[in-house]
């Protein structure tokens, strides 16, 4: 797979503009590219969504324009993106629907209030069949994989979301992240308390204990989706530090009743 340098705003609305400039007697109506590259945004995926809409406005001109009408019927940029992405999805066989689920809500974490948002992921940190998925999903745009300036390796790769259309205008991703919200919660929440073990030098007084550890182990067992290999260590960690200082407890408390026991012997002896 090749990687691509994305397009600039200029760049992207000559993009937009040039190939109509050669049809004869036919036109955008004012405004309406500029319209589409501000719904584009700045999203990885924006290309790709651009060239969606404008495959739409085509199939659906006038005589004479590209309209405004048309566009805001299918939902401008992202409202095509989420019937794109439904046709995608419709289209999958075998166990591919519940691998989309799985990669799909783990790109996005929970935002403020009840919102949801965009969250790339290291393509190392998933299961190798949701890598797999991720490549389809890539030829299907509906996710970028890429690798940051000097990035060379695999495990500099980066799959995220083609664009945040996808939380706000795709229905079944929205039902997917909110029954996921829970979930998403707490692992974040791990996630947050891994970085900061990591940036306190692995201080271990930031790793887990008590009820914490407890969730932690629970959910390990029951639900391990999309926990990295690294997050799975820090809880294991957690869990070793608990039993050494259970057994350290265990070992003082035993010794300190044998230290009473001789003393009161010997009490008892001189009080003889």
């Amino acid at each position: 797979m090749q990687f691509l340098a994305p397009l600039n705003a200029d760049d992207l609305k000559q993009a937009i503009t040039a190939p109509l400039a050669t049809v004869p007697a036919l036109r955008f109506e004012p405004g309406l590219p500029d319209r589409i590259l501000a719904d584009a945004g700045e999203a990885p995926g924006r290309v790709s969504l651009v060239q969606l809409v404008l495959t739409e406005l085509w199939d659906r001109r006038t005589p004479s324009a590209l309209t405004h009408d048309v566009y805001s019927s299918c939902g401008g940029v992202a409202g095509a993106f989420a019937v794109h992405a439904e046709n995608v999805f419709l289209m999958l066989s075998d166990d591919q629907p519940e691998r989309v689920r799985r990669l799909l809500v783990h790109l996005a974490r929970p935002g403020d209030g009840e919102t949801f948002v965009c969250r790339p992921v290291r393509t190392v940190e998933l299961a190798p069949e949701l890598v797999v998925t991720a490549r389809k999903l890539a030829e299907a745009r509906l996710v970028v994989l890429s690798r940051p300036a000097g990035g060379a390796s695999k495990e500099d790769e980066i799959v995220e979301l083609a664009h945040e259309a996808l939380i706000r205008q795709w229905p079944r991703l929205g039902e997917w992240l909110t029954e996921s919200r829970e979930s998403r919660l707490w692992h974040e929440a791990l996630r947050t308390q891994r970085e900061r073990w990591e940036l306190q030098q692995r201080d271990p007084a930031h790793l887990l204990r008590g009820p914490e550890l407890a969730e932690a182990h629970r959910r390990l067992a029951t639900a391990p989706e999309g926990v990295s290999a690294d997050e799975i260590d820090y809880i294991l960690l957690s869990g070793r530090r608990t039993r050494r200082r259970a057994s350290w407890r265990t070992t003082a408390l035993w010794t300190l009743a044998v230290l009473m026991t001789a003393a009161g012997a010997a009490i008892l002896n001189l009080a003889i």
